[in-house]
């Protein structure tokens, strides 16, 4: 609004402006008037809210509540118990608006990703479909200066006609059509969205005051306090049975959390049991909590848990009915497997080749895993602070990985640096006598081909070499990473510099980028036995923890009692409570 007034010439800063109250209303304080034409002001601030007000329509999720008038005429956004799956669908939406960054970056953002889809799809069925490969490998390697890839190799025909790869091209077909199924789904559900989001653009920027622009900056706790703020000043009004009508930032939260602080808890108790028995001897690896594994999870759990009040569904503690839904998911995983690998497969290469060719010591660096960021994750902790949290710890991470130096791996790759660099030297001196050399052969391949290649071997095998002059202080490393992590095992304490435990840091929680996608990519061919064998297993586990661990909240609904730190069932004296869980 103000900015508005300030637009039209209503709103000067000049030497006579003073602080107005807005109705005598302690929650407007700080907003200036020009004192010479405070009433014209007012009129055009009072006439600006009813014109917002007639052609404003309730935001996504709120589309059942009543708008009536209160005592003074004004338009009065009105909520009852009977919209809390609305609330929750509301707060939601309102994040994914703050994440997204406004109605215009949340729309770019779902138009770019159906067009990456798109153009994966076209390029992983051009490359599997219509080019010869042995043509490649023979006829244009041969002559490849008189080779035309297009004209010579690329061949346009129906796949399933006559073709002697009738079973390669029938499954890649059938990948083509299961992919191009998903990209319609999400062309349709951005169209279904659109409305929504579109009307949530509306309240953002007449009930808050924020427009698309200002979500750039903008952040999340300046957007509950304004939410807080309309509920006040009685924009916004929720009447609740039991329970005061503004909902404060730890309503908003726990309505937004409510199913993500559940698996928080369940992570943190060893309740949701991932463990492949053979695998994790071979692999040493106790958790196979891929992103596959865990949007099977929600299915299976969370999308069958509450009802329309966000109750804990009675059918939900049927252990048997938990069981057959993972067994049924993991029938069908079975057999969307490879086409969900050859999928991921086409776009890891897609989207990281030409980053690993200019930058092959890409290769040695690390990121946090699926697993690691469920397990650092605290309660009510909403996903972009976590995500701040594990970005700040990244740098202190690598220092602490970096104490462990591999002797036997840093003298390999000192000896393959020497050995290449010489041999790079040498194509490089060929270059300085004559640029025309470089297209002289070397056996079968130009000298520019292998100073390109002998760069890329260089590069990848510094990246292993060890950082010289560095203290070996891994208690130090580890305090700092701990810091922002919040994550220290009692096992760790004043142990960080025992192997085993640099090992399950690296091997859980910090993997390399390669093995993090190698782990995705063999997860989905896994993601059907996890669901079956441990998951299934687990399925007991899951609805005790579900059934010990749920408070209702008088406005909100059911909720994770750890996550409202009820201390009567989860509290230790040692720590500070009052009395020990029961």
């Amino acid at each position: 609004h103000l900015a508005q007034l300030a637009a039209e010439g209503l709103l000067e800063e000049d030497d006579e402006s003073e602080t107005l109250l807005l109705d005598n209303d302690p929650t407007q304080k700080g907003v200036l008037f020009p004192r010479k034409d405070t009433n014209a002001t007012r009129r055009r601030f009072d006439a600006l809210e009813e014109e917002e007000e007639d052609d404003f329509h309730a935001p996504p999720g709120l589309s059942h509540a009543a708008v009536r008038e209160d005592g003074d005429g004004d338009s009065v956004d009105d909520f009852s118990d009977d919209d809390e799956e609305n609330l929750d669908r509301f707060f939601s939406r309102l994040y994914q608006q703050f994440v997204g960054k406004g109605f215009l970056g949340i729309l770019c953002a779902r138009i770019a990703n159906a067009l990456i889809l798109l153009f994966t799809i076209w390029m992983s069925g051009f490359l599997l479909l219509c080019v010869d490969w042995q043509c490649l490998r023979t006829t244009c390697a041969e002559n490849a200066e008189h080779c035309d890839i297009v004209r010579d190799c690329v061949v346009i025909q129906h796949p399933l006609r006559g073709s002697k790869r009738f079973i390669k091209d029938a499954i890649v077909c059938s990948y083509l059509a299961l992919a191009t199924a998903y990209l319609c789904w999400n062309m349709a559900r951005l169209v279904h969205d659109l409305p929504e989001l579109r009307e949530m653009q509306e309240f953002c920027r007449k009930k808050l005051g924020l427009s698309d622009r200002e979500f750039w900056t903008v952040t999340w706790v300046e957007i509950v306090e304004r939410l807080v703020h309309v509920q006040e000043t009685g924009a916004l009004r929720l009447n609740r049975k039991g329970r005061s009508a503004v909902l404060d930032e730890r309503d908003i939260v726990a309505r937004i959390m409510r199913k993500e602080n559940y698996l928080i808890g369940m992570i943190n108790k060893d309740v949701v049991n991932t463990r492949l028995e053979l695998l994790s001897i071979l692999c040493k690896k106790d958790a196979w909590l891929t992103k596959s594994v865990q949007s099977n999870f929600d299915l299976a759990v969370f999308n069958w848990m509450f009802d329309e009040k966000f109750h804990v569904r009675k059918d939900f503690y049927d252990v048997e009915a938990l069981r057959r839904r993972f067994k049924t998911l993991a029938v069908v995983n079975f057999f969307l497997s490879p086409f969900l690998a050859i999928f991921m497969t086409f776009y890891f290469v897609l989207h990281n080749a030409e980053r690993f060719y200019h930058q092959p010591s890409a290769v040695g660096t690390r990121e946090w895993s699926s697993i690691g960021f469920w397990r650092m994750r605290e309660f009510n902790e909403l996903p972009h602070f976590a995500r701040w949290r594990l970005t700040a710890a990244h740098k202190y991470a690598s220092r602490y990985v970096s104490q462990f130096p591999n002797p036997i791996t840093d003298i390999c790759a000192k000896f393959v640096t020497y050995i290449v660099g010489a041999f790079a030297a040498c194509a490089l001196l060929l270059a300085l006598v004559d640029d025309r050399l470089l297209n002289a052969y070397i056996g079968n391949r130009d000298v520019f081909w292998l100073t390109a290649s002998l760069g890329a071997v260089l590069a990848t095998s510094r990246a292993f070499i060890a950082e010289e002059n560095v203290a070996f202080e891994p208690n130090l490393a580890i305090a700092r990473v701990v810091a922002h992590t919040h994550h220290f095992p009692k096992h760790w304490r004043k142990s960080a510099h025992k192997l085993e435990v640099k090992n399950e840091f690296t091997n859980e929680l910090f993997p390399l980028k390669a093995t993090t996608f190698f782990d995705e990519l063999i997860g989905i061919f896994l993601c059907p036995f996890v669901l079956w064998y441990p998951l299934s297993d687990s399925a007991g586990d899951i609805i005790e923890f579900v059934r010990n661990s749920t408070s209702r909240v008088v406005g909100i609904g059911d909720v994770c009692s750890l996550s409202v730190f009820d201390f009567s069932k989860h509290g230790n004296k040692r720590y500070g409570a009052n009395t020990n869980a029961r």
